[in-house]
């Protein structure tokens, strides 16, 4: 993540807020074509190889596109908005994984490879719906400038600065942290468990119901 997030702080000064997306996306949705090719045709890399690039790759996912999301969405609207659309996109998005989860409880039918293609063809999809807002907005004559590169603010540093110089902050690191560090141990040992009891259809099916409760609560 550490390599990653440089790129993306040296990305994020120099190309536009829609070429930022079309970068990032088109390059996360050739890796899930390249392991969806992978799992359909057993045998071109290491189980282990495969393993640790699909969690890699989807982990950074989930964290490097959802921060350009939001940060993109924080640019562009202002507080009467917010107010009016935040609570809409995370609603979007609760059904969004209630039905991505849905689909994979039916991977006995559709195959894990074809699954990944879904999510390669989501990802794709990304940079195409921010070319039409972008467009939508700049039509409005309010947000003419939103598609310009980002300017450069603080240096790749200024958190651990920040931590180090801040008690509060590190308090509110402390307490983040913490809490994910409690969470992966607990999911590591039930993912252990469940791997161990489900065959490869069976431990998707079993992701995709729990994925389907966290969404529900």
């Amino acid at each position: 993540m550490i390599c990653l997030l440089i790129v993306y702080t040296k990305l994020l000064s120099k190309v536009s807020k829609r070429n930022l997306f079309s970068i990032v996306c088109t390059f996360y949705s050739l890796c899930f074509l390249g392991i969806a090719y992978c799992f359909a045709f057993p045998g071109t890399v290491s189980t282990r190889v495969l393993g640790f690039t699909s969690y890699l790759t989807i982990e950074s996912f989930g964290s490097l596109v959802v921060v350009i999301f939001w940060a993109f969405v924080a640019t562009t609207v202002d507080l009467a908005s917010a107010k009016r659309g935040y609570a809409l996109i995370f609603a979007s998005g609760q059904v969004g994984a209630l039905l991505g989860t849905t689909l994979v409880t039916q991977v006995s039918y559709l195959g894990i490879p074809l699954l990944i293609v879904f999510a390669a063809c989501g990802s794709f999809a990304v940079p195409l719906l921010i070319k039409k807002v972008i467009k939508l907005l700049q039509r409005g004559g309010s947000h003419s400038e939103i598609d310009r590169p980002m300017k450069q603010g603080a240096g790749l540093f200024e958190g651990l600065t920040l931590l180090l110089t801040r008690p509060y902050v590190l308090g509110i690191f402390l307490i983040a942290m913490l809490y994910r560090v409690v969470m992966v141990i607990f999911d590591y040992q039930m993912q252990l468990l469940a791997s161990a009891h489900y065959s490869t259809s069976g431990y998707a099916v079993f992701n995709a119901v729990y994925g389907q409760a966290i969404t529900l609560i």
